[in-house]
């Protein structure tokens, strides 16, 4: 009972200090130095990890446990990750690599299978995603190295917008560009550089079809902006008394022979001039 006690304890400390550490660092020495953003997180973590595992084995130490039984227990433990825990070892490897790449960092928005938020957390299992919707995603770090993702923010935060607008047939072309590209260049956010374009996509059905776009230099503000836009844009066309036009068709209507309106009136059960109706006889 000794020893179990003596390692239940040394357990604890081993938990206590390498969570001492780890707030240590990310509250009074990481940030003092000038690191790029998401390193303070790697060298916690792997700080946290590394005094944890030293600890663990001090515990054993101090239980009483030997070398060649520590060699025993390390080779059951690769038998139960032969049998079962491939895919803790994975995603624990794969979140050490995370952290020393550093594809993606606390703070990113990234989109992972359809999946847009985020991410909140990156731990040595799993990676947490907080969606714009309030929602907390788990993804497993394996699949963060095998699957292809998108991170929105990697290399900065900027974020193109893009606006499809559609304006009557008979409008001047040049002038529409001139209106669009003036509303586009007033609205607040909106990057000088790159610059705003606007092109001229085609010919519709039933309008000449343009693209706006444009680049705002944040991210987190890319939803708001683009509702600006889209408002002064509108407002502008009105202005210059340019026509946004709604899906329309033109239909032509032939002359019918008297003979088949005839033959569509009696498949339609109508009676021809004249004729009386009939009875059903009892």
């Amino acid at each position: 009972l000794g020893d179990i006690a003596v390692f239940v304890v040394a357990v604890f400390l081993a938990f206590w200090i390498a969570s001492l550490v780890k707030v240590l660092l990310h509250e009074e020495v990481l940030p003092r130095l000038a690191l790029a953003d998401g390193v303070d997180h790697s060298i916690a973590a792997l700080t946290y990890y590394g005094v944890l595992i030293l600890g663990l084995l001090g515990a054993l130490s101090a239980a009483g446990f030997k070398l060649s039984q520590l060699s025993l227990l390390l080779g059951a433990l690769g038998v139960g990750i032969g049998l079962g825990l491939q895919d803790v070892v994975k995603n624990f490897v794969s979140g050490l690599i995370l952290m020393f790449e550093r594809p993606l960092k606390p703070g990113d928005v990234v989109d992972i299978a359809g999946t847009t938020g985020r991410v909140h957390e990156i731990g040595m299992r799993a990676t947490t995603l907080r969606t714009f919707d309030g929602a907390d995603v788990v993804v497993p770090n394996g699949a963060l190295l095998t699957d292809k993702f998108t991170n929105w923010t990697l290399r900065d935060r900027g974020k193109r917008m893009d606006v499809d607008v559609g304006i009557a047939y008979g409008t001047d072309a040049a002038l529409a560009i001139r209106v669009l590209e003036q509303a586009t260049r007033e609205t607040p956010k909106v990057a000088a550089e790159p610059a705003p374009a606007v092109l001229f996509l085609g010919l519709g059905e039933s309008a000449l079809n343009f693209s706006v776009r444009a680049w705002t230099d944040e991210f987190d503000d890319s939803a708001i902006v683009r509702s600006d836009l889209v408002t002064r844009l509108y407002s502008a066309l009105a202005a210059a008394g340019i026509e946004i036009p709604f899906p329309q068709r033109d239909i032509t209507l032939r002359a019918v022979a008297p003979e088949a309106l005839g033959l569509l009136s009696l498949r339609g059960g109508a009676r021809p001039e004249g004729e009386a109706p009939t009875e059903a006889g009892g």
